[in-house]
């Protein structure tokens, strides 16, 4: 994914049913939110967050470039 036009990857939520894996050397703009897990295997980075409901978020050799605190999803579609 390329942010253009002054987009933040604070601003990119991505929703998982289940878990997700960020293979070796993968780079992923955005907040990603997984119901069980979220593993980012050696060398993915991450612009953004990683948050997991039911279980971990497992980090190996791992680059995350945190969102600053009060960014947060919209609720229902509001802005």
């Amino acid at each position: 994914m390329v942010l253009l036009g002054g987009a933040s990857a604070c601003d990119v939520w991505w929703q998982v049913t289940s878990s997700a894996t960020i293979d070796t050397t993968a780079s992923l703009n955005g907040n990603l939110l997984a119901l069980t897990s979220i593993t980012l295997n050696s060398g993915a980075s991450v612009s953004g967050r990683t948050l997991a409901r039911n279980g971990q978020v497992a980090l190996n050799n791992n680059v995350v470039t945190a969102c600053p605190v009060g960014a947060i999803p919209p609720i229902n579609g509001a802005p």
